[in-house]
């Protein structure tokens, strides 16, 4: 049945009710108001009742039926319709995000799962964290020779140091999901002053079409303070601008289908005051930040104990995005 239909059978339905309606409430009130018929008093006040009642009743059921006050088969199809192009509005606003990115990539992660672990050295004053990533990659064009994993903090705040003991192990679990080769791992080639990077290896190379699953661990000692205090001391000769919060960031490089980051922290680190700030380039990415907070794509727990969990989970993130952890250390 088609909305015309529907349509007519509704006005038939209107006005018969209003036929049927009019000439029985002519004759009601005929016979209570105008001495046509023998109505005797006792039965005047209960005949009035019913009459206003069942007037009540029937405007009400004959608007619930007809004009659809009550949610019917097609309002719950129009719901359900308005849900799914919600959803492929924010997949097209991830895409046309992405175009003005467009750049030529030789792979795509079908996941990127970062987890870090920090807990206080014996120094106290530092923390040292602990990494436990996992990257599925697909070769999409060319060949790859090896994934590189890095990142960057300012030397005159807490350098790199190549003396110091970086562990860095392949876990069992990593595998080729389709050729044949072997993956190994490397020793840092860059971990001094402001830079740290590691490089895992595919021999032979992934060609286009091949998948890996890669899992991996570090430890990077005194990597972030663990006092407000000893953070505060450590900007006063430097370029960075005075802060009272401590950071770990990530920045999108590649085409990822799914991003997790999680910040994990031990009761000793008397952690508080945790959030999320996005950047691309040098300006605020307030219209990615607004999506992420909106989709409840970035939670935090902050425990009793000291400890605390900041987690972000993010499919297709725009290219270029920067995600900034935040937290306030102990004083």
């Amino acid at each position: 049945m088609n909305n015309k239909q529907k349509k007519t059978i509704s006005y038939v339905l209107f006005w018969t009710f209003w036929a049927v309606y009019l000439f029985t409430c002519v004759g009601t009130l005929a016979m209570l108001f105008f001495g046509f018929g023998t109505v005797h008093e006792s039965e005047r006040t209960i005949l009035t009742s019913s009459f206003v009642i069942e007037t009540g009743a029937a405007i009400f059921a004959l608007f619930y039926s007809i004009f659809g006050l009550k949610k019917s088969k097609e309002s719950k199809e129009i719901l359900k319709l308005q849900k799914e192009l919600e959803e492929k509005n924010k997949v097209l606003y991830q895409i046309e995000d992405n175009k003005k990115y467009n750049a030529w990539y030789d792979r795509r992660y079908i996941l990127v799962h970062n987890q870090w672990f920090f807990n206080k050295n014996d120094d106290t004053q530092l923390l040292d964290g602990t990494c436990e990533g996992i990257r599925h990659i697909k070769c999409i064009d060319s060949e790859i020779l090896y994934i590189q994993i890095s990142f960057t903090q300012d030397a005159s705040y807490l350098p790199f140091n190549k003396d110091k003991n970086y562990e860095i192990q392949l876990l069992s679990d990593s595998k080729r999901l389709s050729g044949s080769g072997n993956i190994t791992i490397s020793k840092p080639h860059r971990c001094e002053g402001a830079s740290f990077a590691f490089r895992i290896y595919f021999d032979p190379p992934l060609v286009e079409g091949e998948e890996a699953y890669v899992h991996y661990k570090y430890t990077i000692p005194s990597f972030k303070f663990a006092t407000l205090t000893e953070l505060r001391k450590s900007m006063l000769d430097t370029t960075i601008t005075t802060r009272d919060y401590e950071v770990n960031t990530f920045q999108v490089i590649y085409p990822i289908e799914k991003l997790i980051y999680e910040l994990n922290f031990s009761p000793n680190c008397n952690v508080s005051r945790m959030n999320l700030l996005v950047r691309r380039g040098s300006a605020i990415f307030k219209e990615e930040r607004d999506y992420v907070i909106k989709n409840n794509l970035f939670k935090v727990n902050i425990y009793k104990n000291g400890g605390g969990h900041m987690i972000l989970e993010r499919k297709n993130p725009p290219m270029k995005a920067k995600y900034i952890f935040r937290w306030k250390p102990t004083h």
